[in-house]
């Protein structure tokens, strides 16, 4: 009923409102609050928290529009020739208040959040960090276990952002928050004029909002830029029809699947987890809730990276749907022969009108082989936890870890054993060979469907020239104004 409110109200709203003056503020909305200022190693972020967080506070080094490595605290680095190393020179930097940030606030903050009690949503993936040293206030050095993981990918995201005091160094200061916006003004560099127009660049209004009533406030115009999106409420920008009107999709990169985290007896069977993926057709999921021209995928991995074989896919994948659907009735119907019917399968996603789009595409794919299929209440009831995650970096560790581990210390086990080794590695060659390794164990448990690469939306208007997809999904607030170039 809310889904169908939400439809006719933008509906209603078929013509934009008028365009905003060259200097007003960027009026900007994310799908997915609380709009707060949080430490990122007490728990994972919302997407506002993400934004917010990463225009107020940066790491050693940043993300330009287009997802490229741009300087951030440091202004410059080098990697040792074996690799084992990054050396860092630190810009002058200060907090809001004026506190100078150095190279052992900078130590401090990269050390909690590899820590062991850390819940810092990037720590598994920052394994390879073996220690960080500050060698002089304006040089730190980060040494690591093996050679050349994707670290700055790492740490250029707002999960590795320096607070001091639970200030940042910009590239913006919090004003005002009042009635749920937050407004965002430019830091200047601590050598620039204050009051010089050119050094204060664009204002900032952020809020948190609910998915309707950020697209609704875009399609009236009064809304600048709308982040956040996904497959959840994708439907709700198709009802409105944007596409002509500044709905963007980014060439995200990652995870957009299922992790089957049920322990009975009927998951635990290898043959009956292969038997869901098989019968699960990726392509009619995404030609409903996915951007145009999405790909089923089959492998988990998008390519190579430091892996010594190919991204695995599984021999079934070569037959036909009707082909897939027909062995694994059979191997359901085999289980259900020796062991009586099987139990219902209780799939965790969370709440959206894309979610129930998915779920009713599941119930009708297992349904053909005899299963019923029903929502859980949370992740811990669940037999079945959609995994939709954005590749914070192009790093196969994280693929296999985040496929294969229902959480922290609760891998695959075999998968979990190629890790580590991978992690601890000491070379190249011994690295990629564990990556191959853990990458055809997972394939093997078929503890994973891979459906496809997560489907990231924005609602962008045409002032914002300076907006670009991108693998990261990420999009910076300082990088938004300007001609499109």
């Amino acid at each position: 009923m809310i889904f169908r409110i939400a439809i006719a109200a933008i509906a209603l709203l078929g013509l934009a409102g008028c365009g905003k003056d060259a200097g007003a503020p960027i009026d900007a909305s994310v799908i997915g609050g609380p709009l707060s200022i949080v430490d990122p190693d007490h728990g994972p972020l919302s997407p506002a928290q993400h934004v917010l967080l990463g225009a107020v506070a940066e790491g050693l080094v940043a993300m330009d529009a287009t997802g490229q490595i741009e300087p951030g605290l440091a202004e410059r680095w080098i990697v040792t020739d074996d690799g084992l190393s990054y050396i860092f020179r630190l810009r002058k930097a200060v907090t809001v208040s004026g506190k100078p940030i150095d190279g052992d606030h900078v130590v401090q903050r990269l050390r909690a959040a590899i820590a062991r009690n850390s819940r810092n949503a990037l720590r598994p993936a920052l394994e390879a960090i073996d220690d960080i040293v500050a060698i002089t206030p304006e040089v730190i050095e980060v040494r690591l276990k093996t050679a050349r993981p994707p670290l700055l990918h790492l740490l250029a995201q707002p999960e590795m952002a320096v607070l001091l005091h639970g200030e940042g160094a910009g590239p913006f200061r919090i004003g005002a928050v009042r009635q749920g916006v937050t407004s965002l003004s430019p830091m200047p560099a601590p050598d620039d004029d204050p009051d010089d127009p050119a050094a204060r660049g664009a204002h900032v209004m952020l809020r948190a909002d609910r998915a309707a009533v950020a697209v609704i406030r875009f399609a009236h115009g009064d809304a600048d830029l709308v982040l956040g999106g996904d497959f959840l409420t994708l439907p709700l920008v198709r009802a409105a029809d944007l596409r002509a009107r500044g709905l963007r999709f980014d060439p995200a990169e990652g995870l957009f699947g299922l992790q089957i985290a049920g322990a009975g007896a009927f998951f635990a069977d290898a043959d009956n987890r292969r038997a869901l993926a098989m019968a699960v057709d990726r392509q009619a999921i995404l030609d409903r809730v996915g951007a145009p021209g999405s790909t089923a995928a089959y492998a988990v991995l998008p390519e190579r990276y430091r892996s010594a074989a190919d991204p695995v896919t599984p021999g079934w994948a070569l037959l036909s749907l009707d082909q897939r659907v027909a062995a694994a009735r059979a191997t359901i119907d085999a289980w259900r022969g020796r062991s009586g019917a099987p139990p219902a399968i209780h799939v965790f996603i969370p709440v959206g009108p894309g979610g129930r789009l998915l779920l009713a595409r599941l119930a009708a794919d297992w349904g053909a082989l005899g299963l019923s299929v029903e929502k859980a209440a949370s992740p811990e009831a669940a037999d079945v936890l959609l995994v939709d995650r954005v590749a914070p970096a192009p790093s196969a560790i994280w693929y296999l870890r985040t496929a294969g581990c229902v959480s922290a210390g609760a891998c695959e086990p075999v998968v979990g054993a190629a890790l580590d080794r991978a992690t601890a590695a000491p070379d190249l060659a011994a690295r990629g060979q564990a990556l191959a390794d853990a990458d055809q164990a997972l394939s093997g448990s078929a503890r994973f469907i891979i459906i496809g690469r997560p489907i990231r939306w924005s609602l962008v208007s045409r002032r914002l020239g300076q907006f670009r997809e991108n693998p990261r999904a990420w999009h910076p607030l300082n990088h938004l104004l300007g001609p499109a170039s």
